[in-house]
């Protein structure tokens, strides 16, 4: 048996634990008063919470993953912490929930049309972010695993896997597409990059926060040309960052470089700041980036080299320097 299960039986597995979870939301709008939405919604999530949790560290596995024969392993530790199988839990719950309320939640808010294109529009998205976070990321690590360090495998697996096994299994079950200056990165790879990029640049950092604070305090205008001097100085720190070494603190910690495809050194100035404007439009731009962020992660995912639109108006890759698991 392969050592990854398929998505086929990871979506098995779950349908089989939202039946469960199912009758437990069942259960818990049944004990809160029925004009009490949401107040039902918090007892269905806790109850859903305890149940994929508890099975987890109890027995390694969901009852639907155990049917399946699959177990979940938390990274670089012998044995599941509560901390991994809980925040895991609660992330499959918020999942589960926004899936069963969504018609419950469009019935309450119909007398407010804005209001429930508003509802169903956040659960519908949350919801379809997990299912696709699932069915596309590198091992089927879908968002609760990505965010509580875990990895679903077969039960023939060993109890225990490294950050360097993980990657190793990743490039067996999805081998790398190489060039002449190393293998490109995964999107999952990159992502933890990007997760990192103010490591070193405590100016940015500051600057974010002054950004955040001010957002609650200022008029409108100032809270645009607040933004948009942040936005002006990520570009430049990027662009100078990318231009000089190939790499911000989140790649170089990741493993990583940006390369210019035909000499495997860092791109030019102008092409590294063609990259650092169009990302930044894209991730960081009030408004654009909830359409903006969605369009990078999946064009990154399905593109076969791994490039987003600002690898192409840089004309960049981004490649593995080392094995490192980021």
């Amino acid at each position: 048996m392969a050592p990854i299960p398929t998505v086929w039986r990871r979506v098995g597995a779950r349908l089989m634990d939202a039946l469960v979870g199912l009758v437990l939301v069942l259960a818990g709008t049944a004990v809160v008063d029925g004009t009490r939405l949401f107040a039902r919604l918090l007892v269905a999530g806790a109850l859903i919470v305890t149940y994929e949790a508890g099975a987890t560290l109890l027995g390694g596995a969901t009852p639907g993953k155990r049917v399946a024969g699959l177990r979940v392993l938390e990274v670089d530790e012998a044995v599941l912490t509560a901390t991994a199988a809980l925040l895991r839990a609660i992330v499959v719950a918020l999942g589960e929930l926004a899936g069963f309320s969504l018609p419950l939640l469009a019935l309450a808010t119909a007398a407010n049309p804005r209001a429930a294109a508003a509802t169903l529009l956040l659960l519908g998205a949350g919801f379809t972010a997990l299912v696709v976070s699932t069915a596309t990321a590198s091992l089927h690590r879908g968002i609760p695993d990505r965010l509580a360090g875990t990895v679903v495998v077969d039960r023939s697996v060993a109890p225990t896997l490294s950050a360097a096994d993980v990657e190793r299994l990743a490039d067996d079950v999805e081998p790398p597409t190489t060039t002449a200056w190393g293998p490109l990165a995964r999107p999952e790879q990159r992502r933890r990059a990007r997760v990192a990029r103010l490591d070193d640049a405590p100016l940015l950092l500051l600057g974010l926060l002054v950004v955040g604070v001010a957002a609650a305090a200022v008029g409108f205008r100032w809270q645009v040309l607040l933004g948009t001097l942040w936005f002006a100085a990520f570009v430049a720190d990027e662009t100078v960052r990318i231009a000089r070494a190939g790499a911000t603190a989140g790649h170089r910690r990741a493993g990583l470089a940006v390369v210019d495809p035909a000499t495997g050194e860092p791109p030019a100035p102008a092409r590294a700041f063609a990259r650092a404007a169009v990302l930044g439009l894209l991730a960081l731009a009030p408004g654009v980036q909830l359409i903006g962020i969605p369009v990078l992660l999946v064009w990154m995912r399905l593109s076969p080299s791994g490039r987003g639109p600002h690898d192409l108006a840089g004309r960049t890759v981004v490649i593995r320097r080392s094995t490192g698991a980021g």
